[in-house]
């Protein structure tokens, strides 16, 4: 049992763990036994929060944002996290395409614009209204 937890004891019970999988059915089973019980997951179905960040396919987004979206989803991503705007939606806009799509957005890289004349207030509520929980300020 690892009583402490270091860089070191959590590459090596990441590395037992992925080893694992090659080897199970069952990543749930295999995560568990192989990872000290303060890193062990909670019973959230951890395949339904893989995410991408929309910033890796950043090409594409620029040629085509909402068919981009569409691609994401037909792979089976459930997650998505923006870096570059939203597709100069309005969040009620952005929020219908999500739910169109079936993805979420519980953080995004296009963060609070900052400064004097910034809108704040109504930032978030955009966030809000697009499901968004986290976010990072941007200058």
């Amino acid at each position: 049992m690892i009583n402490e937890m270091n860089r070191r004891n959590f590459l090596a019970a990441m590395a037992a763990g992925v080893g694992g999988f090659a080897m199970a059915g069952n990543a749930s089973d295999v995560i568990s036994s192989t990872m000290p019980a303060a890193m062990a997951p909670s019973a959230t179905n951890w395949a339904d929060h893989i995410g991408l960040e929309l910033f890796t396919v950043r090409d594409l987004i620029a040629k085509d944002y909402l068919g981009t979206l569409e691609q994401v989803a037909q792979i089976g991503y459930k997650e998505i996290e923006p870096a570059e705007g939203y597709a100069n939606l309005s969040p009620q806009q952005f929020r219908a395409e999500l739910d169109r799509l079936g993805l979420t957005v519980p953080s995004t890289h296009s963060g609070i614009t900052a400064g004097p004349t910034a809108q704040v207030e109504q930032q978030l509520a955009g966030f809000q209204t697009m499901g968004i929980e986290y976010t990072s300020l941007s200058e």
